[in-house]
C-alpha cells in the first residue's frame, strides 16, 4: 500500500498529519486557489487521498468528485461531532487542543480593487515585479522562499537555491516566513482585484492576530 495524501493551505494541517507519518500519511499543499482540489490527483490515483480542502472551506475526501463535496464533509463533520460527544469534548474544545498542541494558527485573507480600464494591467504590473524581485523580507520577518507556481519554481534566499515544482501552474507567489507561516499574493479569477494570504501561527490567538495583521499591513503597502 502506497502513500495517502492530505492536501490544503494551512499548515495546521502539516504538523497533524506529521504525527500520522509512520502509518505513510503525507500532507501536500498546492494552489486551491485557481484548481479544484482534484487536481492534485495526479499525485495520488495510485495511492489515495485521504482529505483535501481549501481557504474558502471546499473539503474534499477521497477521489470520487471532481471538486468540493458537501454533503459527504457534512457527513464526516456529524461523525466528528457524534464521536467527540461520546468521549464528553465538544468540537471547539477539541479545537483549542490543536491549537494548544501545534500551536495557534491565523489564516486571513484580503483583497485590493483595481478599478477602471487599466486595472488588470497594473494588476499584472505588480505580479511581475513580486516574481521578478526577490522580497527577503516583510515587516522585518526574515522570508526563507518564494514559490512561483506560473513558473513551477521554488527560490531559497539562505543559498540562492533553485527547485522546480510540478504542481498546477497558476499565476501564484508564495513566500514562505519558516515555523509554519507564509503569505500569498495572486490575481482573483473573477474580479479585477489582487487577493493576499496571510498565515501566522503563535503560542497563543492575540499574538498570531497581532503578527498577522502587522504582516499583511506591510505586505499590503507594497502593493
Amino acid at each position: 500500500m502506497g502513500q495517502e495524501y492530505m492536501t490544503g493551505d494551512t499548515h495546521l494541517l502539516s504538523g497533524h498529519s506529521n504525527r500520522w507519518s509512520t502509518r505513510g500519511w503525507t500532507c501536500m499543499w498546492h494552489s486551491p486557489c485557481f484548481q479544484p482540489i482534484w487536481a492534485i490527483r495526479q499525485f495520488t490515483l495510485q495511492s489515495g487521498m485521504c482529505v483535501g480542502y481549501e481557504e474558502s472551506y471546499g473539503y474534499l475526501s477521497g477521489t470520487h468528485a471532481r471538486d468540493k463535496d458537501a454533503v459527504v464533509a457534512s457527513m464526516l463533520f456529524a461523525e466528528m461531532a457524534c464521536y467527540y460527544t461520546y468521549k464528553n469534548i465538544t468540537l471547539y474544545e477539541k479545537l483549542n487542543s490543536l491549537f494548544d498542541k501545534f500551536g495557534y494558527f491565523v489564516e486571513s485573507s484580503k483583497s485590493i480593487a483595481f478599478k477602471g480600464l487599466d486595472g488588470m494591467e497594473q494588476m499584472v504590473n505588480i505580479m511581475k515585479k513580486f516574481k521578478d524581485t526577490d522580497l527577503t523580507e516583510v515587516a522585518g520577518v526574515p522570508m526563507i522562499s518564494k514559490l512561483d507556481l506560473e513558473a513551477g519554481m521554488v527560490k531559497y534566499f539562505e543559498d540562492g537555491r533553485i527547485e522546480m515544482t510540478d504542481l498546477p501552474s497558476a499565476n501564484v507567489i508564495k513566500y514562505e516566513f519558516g515555523d509554519d507561516e507564509w503569505l500569498c499574493i495572486r490575481p482573483s479569477g473573477t474580479e479585477p482585484k489582487l487577493k493576499i494570504y496571510v498565515s501566522t501561527k503563535a503560542e497563543n490567538k492575540q499574538k498570531s492576530l497581532e503578527r498577522n495583521e502587522k504582516l499583511q499591513n506591510a505586505i499590503s503597502s507594497l502593493i
